[in-house]
């Protein structure tokens, strides 16, 4: 793996060829690398969550689960939306 200390990309055409640079890129060992060891699999909240993965190798894909909506009908003939589930009471 790779990390550049300067992760802007610059594209240049020069002469018929596509340049591309990447700044100056240092190799890091995985050992060096600390391993995200959280949870891959998020409830929303209607609070800020943050997973703790900055600078972390992840071994799968994050996953946002959807907030419950319910749509029901109303006695003013509408539908009423309730976001977070239903509400009983």
């Amino acid at each position: 793996m790779y990390r550049s200390s300067n992760p802007a990309v610059k594209f240049n055409l020069d002469n018929d060829n596509f340049v591309v640079d990447f700044g100056p890129l240092f190799e890091i060992s995985g050992s060096d690398i600390e391993i995200y060891r959280g949870d891959y699999a998020v409830k929303p909240e209607f609070t800020e969550q943050k997973l703790p993965t900055k600078n972390k190798l992840l071994t799968d894909d994050v996953s946002v689960m959807a907030i419950e909506i319910q749509r029901v009908s109303n006695t003013s003939g509408g539908r009423t939306v309730y976001i977070g589930g239903l509400i009983n009471g």
